[in-house]
């Protein structure tokens, strides 16, 4: 298991003004040539399974998984787990970004980076 303590965009150092620090616990879950993701519906996305970090809320990694619980804005968003290779997820948020896609998520551009970080590591250059 390897802990990302902080990763930051690139373009976040270019810009002026306020910063928004979001801490999240992100699973990267791979099996063969594959990575578990979340594929959303509604906004045509594949991102990595997790979420935000509360104040005061414990991460030391559980010595037992919990079964998975979507919230309800998930389920109705149509999030849905699925494996693939990492490669096809960056491509696909890549290709909705580029189309600016009315209905994309504001996360879109967080997740590729993720992901694409994750496709380096997968395949050094």
């Amino acid at each position: 298991m390897k802990l990302l303590k902080e990763l930051i965009h690139p373009e976040l150092s270019s810009r002026n003004g306020r910063v928004f620090r979001r801490h999240a616990a992100r699973g990267i879950v791979l099996r063969d040539d594959r990575i578990l993701l979340l594929f959303t519906e509604r906004y045509s996305d594949f991102s990595l399974p997790g979420g935000g970090i509360d104040e005061g809320e414990d991460i030391d990694v559980a010595p037992k998984l919990a079964d998975a619980r979507m919230e309800s804005y998930e389920v109705a968003n149509g999030m849905k787990p699925i494996w693939m290779p990492v490669s096809e997820a960056v491509d696909h948020n890549r290709q909705v970004m580029a189309r600016q896609e009315g209905t994309m998520g504001q996360s879109i551009q967080r997740e590729t980076f993720m992901l694409e970080k994750i496709a380096d590591e997968l395949v050094p250059a």
